[in-house]
């Protein structure tokens, strides 16, 4: 009896195994594949690809944000009374705020609100920019 339990399963996991050395699964197109093969596409040393959309290229991502965050920091670069205190960054919207050492009346702090907001609007048109200002 113990033999026969002993062929029933060498038989049951010798059926699991594949001789042909051939995954049973064929891929879709041959397009991953051939980047796999060429190298093209290559993001890291750990080799992965951006063939596949629905993974997020983040580091891409990054240095785009960062280009961005220094065009708005170039808005206000001529001015050493401002500086950006905080940027985010949330789907198409940009929230800036930016603090004035120099003291302003509400009039002026409104006109330099809006200067700074049409200014790096037109630097990021893409993004809906939304500008805080404040006095310290």
């Amino acid at each position: 009896m113990k033999m026969l339990w002993i062929l029933f399963l060498i038989l049951v996991l010798g059926a699991c195994g594949n001789p042909s050395n051939q995954s049973e699964i064929q891929p879709e197109s041959d397009k991953g594949s051939e980047l796999k093969r060429t190298g093209e596409g290559v993001s890291n040393n750990r080799g992965t690809t951006e063939q596949n959309p629905n993974f997020l290229n983040l580091s891409k991502n990054r240095e785009q944000n960062e280009d961005e965050m220094d065009k708005l920091h170039e808005v206000i670069r001529n001015d050493p009374s401002l500086k950006i205190e905080n940027i985010m960054m949330n789907g198409g919207k940009i929230s800036v705020d930016v603090v004035s050492s120099k003291e302003m009346t509400d009039q002026e702090m409104v006109n330099k609100q809006e200067e700074l907001q049409r200014k790096m609007q037109n630097i990021i048109p893409r993004y809906d920019v939304h500008v805080d200002l404040e006095a310290k």
